[in-house]
């Protein structure tokens, strides 16, 4: 109060004149002032602060330095100072008029101008490119004592400068690296983004054993901060470094594992934490991708026959350590055990059920381990895992429904949701994949892939299932296009998905193959199948695929390419290959397929006996539980086998539940051999039941799809001549009942002539003229007696119909009858 009062009145209307902006009338009352008092320190401030503000850099730099000359000691000046090197540009001699000013307020002991200083040469240091200065600053910053928020903001400031400190150290590092490659070899081997790779992911590593780093600093972030938009990109730092540290570690590696759990445990985390508050779809693709990889790693072989993987007689402890598997079903993690003598073998509490040659310290040692392995299994839970490292399906929706509610935009959404989709129709029996749906589903997952959702699930099934669309030219592109960006993956430093990788290859060679080119095809399935062994499988889960046998598969296309060639008898040794190797316990069990394409050839070779067999145990097979087979090739299976009834003949053919009932269901889903299948409906109609409308039905449906098949056309002919007849049949007989029932009361007639039209299916009883018995030997015999009778028979009253006219002139054309002796002839016809 008192300083206030020692104030000259002109500097007191100065402070007046800056809250108002009249920056002018500031510079002339401060002139007024020094012309009283030249040696004023605060007018002197005052002076340089008014000509600052209004653009003056000049006049301003002079007075501040007038008033610095006049006491070094305050900060005012040097404040005003500061601010007019920062106005011009010259951020270094701020930064360093800053750290004076930092001097001077330690000297004073004032707490919180150190603090401002600190900050504001922070952001000096940080405009000049000076980052390690100002890295300094803000962690001294940090030492002092501050409010949550000052510290969280010092915190956020703090990592924008490491991350810019990185990245610069990274350019170098990179640039050094790309120097002594050609300084060492005369030529670059490898990539500028390849080395970039290998140098992120190294600094990542690294990161974590500096003290105070990037590293540190974000989890401090977003310990106190949840993703919104403004702590967002430090969260995605946050994980992104995580991803970064995979690729220092050897692909497959367990140290790789490890760090890739590490990172699915953060993007959870991101996710779940803070009720869901995630602002960004980046966790979520990130989850779902490494959830991809994980898939990869621990699902992707189908075991050979006769070798169980949990008798402890024919592993070693090694092979426990490394199969989690294993070890979490030893661990009482699975419900059930693979068979009843491992059960017997693991019932530890009973010391008579070890088996003999197994020693002690190796089953402790498994004890031990399955210990490991339940605590690990525990973490895996709350990361989408189940206690064998594989992914949960159930958590990998979970992360797609909550991505496609929070972020319907995103393309990894359109992909969620298109494979939720797709297992739905795949595993729900009573909901079939019907073309309109698997439609639907590739629409979603079309446009999703093409907006760049990063999805090696996406690709396959997008694939798949135009393929199953029979789009071949579409599938072979997706195909294409798929392999090449698990190249890019792959030269990007993640994971190869090896499994992937050879699901797009089959599906190539199969496209090859109905684009009829044989040759190119045949090449892809021989390549498939020298790459693979017994047992490997592309199985993929998360998009709804089928476990599927690669070297089975590859066998089987160049099986189907011999038979388009003619070669019969190689395609017929490739089948018995397959189910050969199956039967001695040599490979995979044999699938549906190769029982089914095996009786084909059979049956053509007039086998019925065998053929028979191998498709009722393909169809079998395809019905067992946990067996995902598409409707498609269940009604190919059906097709066949309702041919074989057909031929075999007898009850086979003629029982509708026996040959028909299996051409009903081919008919029904669009595949191969529907409209042979229809056609074959059509035979069993005409020949058997002698329906001849639903056998004219069935033929129409196939020329419709074939209108050149002369075949059809010809029995469709004789379908309509059949009909024609039977209908002609049935006017007839109505118009001769009701002319009978007219004749009753006739006076001439005589007992001859009744005996006569009795023997021709009349009712006895009825009485005729004896002259219309002779026309009832003649063609149409019905219609011509009814027509002599109607002609002779008197008008009766009420009874009269025109409509019955016109009738009777449509089956007897030229009849002479009169209208009025035409008695109900629609409703006889009808």
């Amino acid at each position: 109060m008192a300083e206030t009062e020692s104030r000259p009145p002109l500097l007191s209307k100065v402070s007046k004149c800056f809250s108002t902006g009249d920056f002018a009338g500031a510079r002339l009352l401060v002139r007024q002032s020094l012309a009283q008092e030249s040696c004023s320190y605060e007018a002197r401030v005052l002076s340089g602060r008014a000509a600052l503000y209004s653009g003056d850099t000049a006049g301003a730099s002079t007075d501040f330095q007038a008033a610095v000359e006049l006491n070094p000691e305050a900060c005012s000046a040097w404040e005003g100072i500061a601010q007019l090197k920062s106005a011009t540009g010259d951020v270094a001699e701020a930064a360093e008029t800053y750290q004076k000013l930092l001097e001077l307020a330690r000297q004073l002991k004032d707490e919180e101008k150190v603090r401002e200083y600190l900050w504001r040469g922070a952001e000096a240091y940080d405009r000049c490119g000076h980052l390690e200065s100002a890295e300094e600053q803000l962690r001294e910053l940090l030492e002092c004592e501050l409010s949550k928020d000052q510290k969280l903001e010092a915190l956020c400031f703090l990592a924008d400068v490491q991350m810019k400190l990185e990245k610069s150290k990274q350019e170098r590092s990179v640039q050094s690296a790309m120097e002594a490659q050609e300084r060492n070899l005369g030529r670059i081997t490898r990539s500028l983004s390849g080395v970039r790779l290998d140098v992120d992911a190294a600094r990542a590593e690294e990161q974590e054993c500096e003290e105070g780093g990037l590293a540190d600093t974000l989890k401090a972030i977003v310990r106190r901060t949840m993703p919104c938009p403004r702590f967002v990109k430090y969260h995605e730092a946050h994980v992104q470094r995580y991803l970064s540290r995979l690729k220092a570690f050897p692909p497959r590696s367990t140290a790789r594992n490890e760090k890739r759990l590490q990172a699915l445990r953060a993007c959870v985390r991101m996710i779940t934490t803070h009720a869901g508050g995630c602002t960004t779809p980046f966790p979520f693709e990130a989850a779902i991708w490494l959830l991809e990889e994980l898939e990869e790693l621990y699902g992707g072989a189908v075991p050979i026959c006769g070798q169980d993987p949990l008798d402890i007689n024919t592993c070693s402890s090694g092979n426990n350590v490394s199969s989690p598997r294993r070890l979490a079903r030893i661990s009482g993690s699975y419900s059930t055990l693979a068979s009843p003598r491992v059960s017997t073998q693991l019932n530890w509490y009973r010391g008579n059920s070890i088996a003999p040659g197994v020693g002690r310290a190796h089953l402790q040692q498994m004890a031990a381990n399955a210990v490991a392995v339940a605590d690990r299994a525990a973490q895996a839970e709350e990361s989408g895992l189940d206690a064998s490292g594989r992914p949960v399906v159930h958590k990998v929706e979970d992360f797609g429904r909550k991505l496609a509610h929070q972020f319907p935009w995103a393309p990894a959404a359109y992909v969620a949701v298109g494979l939720a989709l797709r297992r739905r129709f795949l595993s729900d029996p009573e909901a079939p994949s019907t073309l309109a749906r698997r439609r639907q589903i590739t629409k979603a997952l079309k446009g999703a892939v093409e907006a760049g959702a990063d999805s090696a699930a996406g690709w396959k099934a997008l694939a798949e299932l135009q393929y199953q669309n029979r789009s071949w030219m579409e599938a072979y592109e997706t195909s294409v296009k798929g392999l090449e960006w698990s190249v890019r993956r792959r030269a990007a430093g993640c994971e190869t998905l090896t499994q992937f990788a050879l699901s797009l290859r089959l599906c190539y060679a199969r496209c090859l193959r109905r684009l009829g080119r044989l040759d190119e095809s045949e090449y892809a399935f021989k390549v498939l199948a020298g790459w693979t062994t017994e047992g490997v499988c592309a199985f993929d889960e998360m998009c709804g695929s089928p476990p599927v046998s690669v070297r089975q598969q590859a066998m089987r296309g160049l099986a189907k390419i011999a038979l388009e060639r003619g070669d019969r008898r190689l395609g017929k040794a490739q089948y018995e290959r397959i189910l050969g190797k199956a039967l001695i316990g040599r490979g995979p069990p044999a699938e549906h397929w190769a029982h089914s394409e095996y009786a084909w050839l059979v049956f053509e070779d007039g086998d019925l006996a065998t053929a028979k067999m191998h498709l009722e145990k393909a169809i079998d097979v395809a019905a067992r539980e946990g067996c995902a087979v598409t409707d498609i090739e269940i009604a190919e299976h059906h097709y066949k086998l309702g041919r074989i009834l057909w031929t075999m003949g007898g009850s086979k053919r003629d029982d509708p539940k026996e040959a028909r009932a299996h051409f009903e269901i081919a008919s029904c889903e669009e595949c191969d051999s529907q409209m042979e299948a229809t056609a074959w409906l059509g035979h069993w109609y005409r020949e058997v039941a002698q329906k001849y409308s639903k056998a004219r039905n069935c033929y129409k449906k196939v020329l419709a799809v074939d209108p050149n098949n002369t075949v059809i056309v010809a029995n469709l002919r004789m379908v309509e001549e059949k009909l024609r007849e039977e209908k002609r049949k049935s006017a007839a007989n109505g118009f001769a009942a009701y002319a009978m029932q007219a004749l009753e009361a006739n006076p001439f007639w005589d007992e001859q002539a009744h005996d006569e039209v009795e023997e021709h299916g009349h009712s006895p009883g009825r009485r005729v003229p004896r002259m219309m018995a002779d026309r009832a030997h003649s063609a149409n015999s019905e219609l011509a007696v009814l027509a002599e009778v109607l002609s002779v028979l008197p008008a009766r009253s009420g009874s009269v119909s025109n409509s019955g006219r016109l009738e009777l002139d449509a089956f007897m054309p030229g009849t002479s009858a009169p209208s009025s002796t035409i008695f109900w002839g629609r409703d006889m016809h009808q």
